[in-house]
């Protein structure tokens, strides 16, 4: 009889382990699942996020045409940095965005960055990306939605939001009105929770 247990089956993934490592793998049976949630949610369940054929028009809609809609002049400092920010795709900080400014030939001042970002921002084109302590981080903003960040490699993984939208958790009871509601996931990514078992 084979001393072997399979503890998780998801589509096309399986894990079979020793009956020992129970500890560890529940920690990387937890983790596997999330990234598998993700993943389906993404790709799958209309329910959590827009359809992706949506959020690809918005991805291909001219620049231009996004700031217009958004009520926005067009100007060159808004069409680089709201290009560049959709080019590198992920979470960006100022500091990044001014590099890779440099990098194109098309510098831009930090002052100017800034005041593009912070009005981009409160035009909802772009989303501030709470992944707590450190320089703040900014996302082309195509869906609303949440954050997983690692604490041991600090990698931030979109969570997507069950309703799409802001604010979509409002306590019992608040001094005034609620804009937004970002919440932090912290844990260890799956490729963390391998390099660890491996170790031990």
């Amino acid at each position: 009889m084979s001393t072997h247990l399979q503890i998780l089956s998801i589509p096309s993934c399986s894990l079979s382990v020793q009956p020992h490592l129970s500890k560890q793998v529940s920690r990387l049976r937890f983790s596997l699942i999330l990234c598998y949630n993700i993943v389906e949610s993404i790709y799958h369940r209309e329910l959590f996020i827009p359809p992706i054929k949506s959020m690809q028009t918005q991805q291909t809609r001219p620049l231009d045409d996004r700031l217009r809609q958004a009520g926005l002049k067009v100007t060159r400092p808004r069409l680089l940095v709201m290009g560049l920010l959709q080019e590198l795709g992920g979470h960006r900080s100022i500091d990044e965005l001014i590099r890779g400014l440099k990098a194109r030939g098309t510098p831009l001042p930090r002052a100017s960055v800034y005041n593009v970002i912070s009005m981009l921002v409160n035009r909802g084109l772009v989303m501030l990306a709470d992944a707590g302590p450190g320089p703040a981080l900014y996302e082309v903003a195509l869906n609303w939605h949440h954050h997983f960040v690692c604490i041991d490699c600090g990698t931030i993984i979109d969570i997507p939001c069950v309703k799409g939208e802001k604010p979509c958790l409002l306590p019992d009871w608040v001094p005034g009105t609620v804009e937004e509601t970002q919440i932090i996931f912290r844990g260890r990514c799956a490729q963390c929770l391998a390099q660890t078992e491996n170790l031990a």
